[in-house]
């Protein structure tokens, strides 16, 4: 089954969105990024980098251009392209809401494609130094536990603790 850019989004193609539009700019950016992915599973990858840089043309400078980049570095990776996606990875800015999803998408492409736990660790580790809070530590606990990092797991779920001592996540680690 081939689909073609008649799917239902040509309504709002070559549009540049505003904040006043009825469809909210985050259900426009959801609308081609969910086309993006129907076409990557179904395993059209030309197309679906088609609809991800249309996108990406649309939505530049507006506050969606993150999610949509991350679409992109998806797609990349489908592709094998893994030094692209972790470029577009790392341009995500610290300050964007996508920021920790990118750090997390970079951090996977380093274990499971590069086969490098310590550039992996360093995502998270990034994370944990960026916002020092009780679930960056949990997750980042949680990476090191991943990838065999025993130690410096215990360390991370240590301050998670002290950071929120009723939280489950921690209550739960003191009785393993």
């Amino acid at each position: 089954m081939k689909m073609t850019q008649s799917t239902g989004i040509s309504g709002i193609r070559r549009q540049k969105p505003s904040e006043n539009d009825n469809v909210s700019l985050f259900g426009k950016a959801s609308v081609y990024i969910h086309m993006a992915q129907v076409l990557s599973q179904l395993n059209d990858i030309s197309e679906a980098t088609k609809t991800v840089r249309e996108a990406l043309d649309v939505f530049r400078g507006t506050s969606q251009e993150v999610r949509v980049l991350v679409a992109n570095s998806e797609l990349a990776i489908k592709r094998g392209d893994y030094d692209a996606a972790i470029a577009m990875l790392s341009s995500v800015p610290v300050a964007s809401p996508a920021f920790t999803k990118a750090q997390m998408v970079k951090a996977d492409i380093y274990l499971q494609y590069r086969k490098d736990k310590h550039l992996y660790a360093r995502c998270y580790q990034e994370l944990v130094a960026i916002n020092p809070c009780h679930a960056t530590h949990v997750s980042l606990a949680e990476a090191y536990l991943r990838i065999q990092m025993l130690d410096e797991a215990v360390q991370s779920f240590e301050r998670a603790k002290a950071l929120s001592p009723g939280d489950p996540t921690t209550i739960r680690f003191r009785t393993q």
